[in-house]
């Protein structure tokens, strides 16, 4: 079988722990592509060319693939189908992700895993064979140690959803905790029970060192509970845990013999102190869940499943699989300032994968560039925008000088049909032109601050440019003045007015790359900040390791003085030395 694993791995990440490692251990003549290779790979349209490239050398029996949000083309992924006889995704995040991403990468794929069980049927309504491989524990990392017991109580993790007021809880209640991981700094409170940032070795020596392993099992969406990583790797440690109740669980561990859980915060801090009191009891436990854990919960088991029930599955597997083409129709309002129309924009609404397109310029100026449209057009000027009736299903808006993905249109009409409450969908204008190793994933990151650390209620985020939103018909009659302003003043505030009802709005952050705004205009909107946002952000950099590109980030947006700030609050942490004298983490 010859097999080939594409993704980004870089020591340490979870595609490194938890995918790479376990499959190199058993297939020793795997071939691997790393998309994440910036020295090899300058830009996204290199790093796609290559990925085509490697994958039409000769024919590929087997390709398994973990793809992050935005890395790869979909048109990249469609031209590689013909040269692979079996491609797979491992989707490991679909609790929160599909939506965004799994489902409309998996039309790319024979078959799909997921680690969220609610998934599986939802892959099926799009004709997609999906097998449940849950989260399991890399046992050469994750290992018992038989250290000292140094602390009652830790978690290890971010403080999202009710993270935080539940350690918050258990240290008014006199209880000894101690966290560890990003984003604890933002809690004052809490700063003396912070240790920092762990590296992987630190975190099984932690686990080995605690009495208790506090597991909320919240996801990061707010919405409900997923069973990550951690709950295994606590287990493989030979270490008692206490995690939400959840009924999940019981799939994996028998409760109150192999696991424990807390249902509320009272009944949180009764059990802490009873198996603080009670070791034998605890210890019992926590071996009994190291033991069901490496019979079963090991991702050498869970890769032994996942390769029988493929091949199980094969003969009913479509020999091709076929991305979904929506049939709606979509009016883009093509706003061409200048009266110029830029050939890289036209171009890129001329390779549009959804066929039911036109296009009406809006400029008050005589139009040139015209003729490389082949799409149908016509032109109206600013004011006759206002009266604009479209015969379509949908809207979408882009400016000049600003591109999209051939997929774009055809993602987002997929979405509205497949949300059909929902009115707007917008694709997050994530990446800008990426020429340095990793910008492009800390563009990413940067946007999705800016639309998680604002206000709650302001759900169009600062980078949601025109280009990257798409409304129902209905939607732009009636909303027809705050949209044209979007598109021709850059008013994003039209958000707050009209969408804040969550049941009427959709923010889609398609995870596919499909809007492209220039260089300068992404720094434009990082710049727009005020001096408070910018220092919250700069310090959010903390939990990406930035060393290399947040310098050079300030220099541009000349924050001498945040970055001044930045590196005394950094000097501060435990175990930290200066971006001169290099970095621990």
């Amino acid at each position: 079988m010859k097999l080939v694993a594409i993704a980004g791995i870089a020591p340490g990440t979870l595609n490194y722990l938890y995918w790479y490692l376990p499959l190199r251990k058993r297939l020793r003549d795997l071939q691997y592509f790393n998309y994440a290779n910036g020295a090899e790979h300058k830009t996204r349209r290199e790093l796609n060319a290559a990925y085509v490239r490697h994958l039409a050398r000769e024919r590929v029996e087997f390709l398994l693939e973990v793809v992050h949000s935005g890395v790869l083309y979909p048109r990249a992924l469609a031209e590689r189908i013909p040269h692979v006889d079996l491609a797979i995704h491992f989707f490991n995040d679909d609790e929160w992700q599909f939506d965004i991403f799994s489902r409309f990468i998996c039309q790319y794929y024979h078959v799909v895993t997921t680690t969220d069980p609610m998934c599986v049927a939802q892959y099926a309504l799009f004709g997609k064979t999906a097998v449940l491989i849950p989260w399991a524990c890399n046992s050469d990392l994750y290992r018992k140690l038989d250290l000292p017991k140094r602390y009652d109580v830790t978690f290890i993790g971010q403080p999202h959803s009710d993270r935080a007021q539940i350690v918050l809880h258990l240290r008014r209640a006199g209880i000894e905790i101690r966290v560890f991981g990003a984003g604890w700094d933002r809690y004052p409170e809490l700063a003396s029970i912070w240790g920092g940032h762990l590296s992987t070795d630190e975190v099984v020596h932690t686990i080995n060192e605690s009495r208790i392993c506090l597991n909320p099992l919240s996801a990061s969406t707010r919405d409900r509970m997923v069973v990550k990583a951690r709950v295994f790797e606590v287990s493989g440690c030979g270490s008692f845990q206490l995690c939400s109740a959840f009924d999940e669980v019981s799939r994996y561990y028998e409760i109150g013999k192999e696991i424990q859980v807390f249902r509320d915060e009272k009944d949180l801090v009764d059990k802490v102190g009873y198996y603080l009191e009670h070791e034998e009891e605890r210890e019992a436990i926590a071996r009994a869940g190291y033991e069901r854990t490496l019979r079963e919960h090991t991702w050498d088991a869970r890769y032994d499943h996942m390769f029988r029930e493929i091949e199980r599955l094969r003969p009913q597997i479509p020999e091709r699989p076929q991305p979904i083409i929506s049939s709606k129709r979509v009016t883009v309002l093509y706003y061409a300032r200048s009266g110029r129309l830029t050939q890289a924009t036209a171009e890129s609404l001329n390779g549009q994968t959804l066929p039911n397109v036109d296009v009406v310029v809006v400029s008050d100026q005589r139009l040139s560039g015209a003729e490389a449209l082949t799409r149908p057009w016509r032109q109206t000027g600013t004011a006759g925008a206002e009266s604009l009736s479209v015969d379509s299903d949908f809207v979408a808006f882009i400016e000049d000088g600003e591109e999209w993905e051939p997929e774009k249109l055809q993602f987002q009409a997929f979405a509205l049909e497949q949300d059909a409450p929902k009115e707007i969908e917008i694709s997050f204008a994530q990446w800008g032109v990426s020429h340095k190793q990793r910008e492009t994933e800390f563009m990413t990151y940067v946007l999705r601050w800016l639309r998680d650390n604002r206000r709650l209620d302001e759900l169009v985020p600062v980078g949601a440019v025109a280009s990257s939103v798409m409304v129902t018909a209905a939607l732009y009659e009636r909303e027809r003045p705050w949209l044209l302003r979007l598109l021709l003043e850059h008013e994003r505030s039209f958000a707050e007015k009209y969408f804040r009802d969550r049941r009427n709005y959709s923010h889609i952050e398609l995870g596919v790359a499909l809007v492209r705004i220039p260089e300068a205009r992404l720094w434009e909107l990082i710049g727009s900040l005020g001096r408070t946002e910018r220092y919250q952000w700069i310090n959010s950099c903390l939990r990406y390791h930035s060393r290399t590109y947040v310098p050079a980030l300030l220099k541009r947006l000349r924050l001498a003085r945040a970055w001044t700030m930045w590196r005394a609050y950094r000097l501060r942490q435990p175990g930290r030395r200066s971006v001169s004298q290099g970095w621990t983490r």
